[in-house]
């Protein structure tokens, strides 16, 4: 993948305080982590923000991956639609409901160099203690997958440490690791579809 670094959207000047509580925000749940300018990844995109429709949280920050998701072969992925399964989940005897994972790409960590879940000796707001897949941003070797796609907020760098949304391969990447539970359950009787 060949480096680039582009600036912010013009979005960001809305509400500057607003997107620094979104990095922290990030920060704390483990999907960022800082680094510093030596040790910055190579792909930094640029981010945005759009309008949602939420009192609590008027604007969605976005990660614009145009430019890098260019260089990202995605790999076969097959997505069921309720209408072709329909004579497999409506019949005599079964229910259906519909299950969303919040932040469900927030739960799949990034491979760092070395792998290995390694213990931070950081706290998180529970009191349970932080841990990291592989390396830090200042051990990594930039052979990683973070080495790769990070952020810039107000001179500072951050790379992620979880796919983003907006990653060609983020649902390809969530649907593989859902695929052994999922067969396990299809194996018990469960119909289950992923759509």
């Amino acid at each position: 993948i060949e480096s680039f670094e582009m600036g912010n959207h013009n979005t960001l000047e809305n509400d500057r305080s607003l997107v620094v509580k979104m990095v922290d925000k990030y920060l704390v749940t483990g999907a960022l982590e800082w680094c510093s300018e030596e040790n910055k990844p190579r792909c930094i995109c640029p981010l945005g923000l759009v309008p949602k429709n939420d009192d609590e949280e008027p604007w969605r920050l976005i990660h614009d991956l145009r430019q890098y998701n260019k260089s990202v072969a995605p790999w076969p992925l097959t997505m069921h639609t309720m209408g072709a399964c329909a004579d497999v989940l409506f019949q005599p005897g079964s229910f259906c409901f519909s299950r969303d994972i919040s932040s469900a790409y927030h739960t799949c960590p990034l491979a760092g160099c070395g792998g290995g879940l390694r213990e931070t000796g950081e706290k998180k707001p529970d009191g349970s203690s932080r841990w990291r897949v592989g390396c830090t941003p200042d051990t990594c070797l930039g052979h990683c997958d973070k080495a790769h796609l990070g952020i810039k907020v107000e001179d500072r760098y951050y790379r992620f440490a979880v796919p983003p949304f907006g990653m060609k391969v983020s649902n390809q990447g969530l649907a593989s690791l859902l695929e052994p539970l999922i067969k396990r359950w299809r194996a018990k009787g469960v119909k289950v579809l992923c759509w």
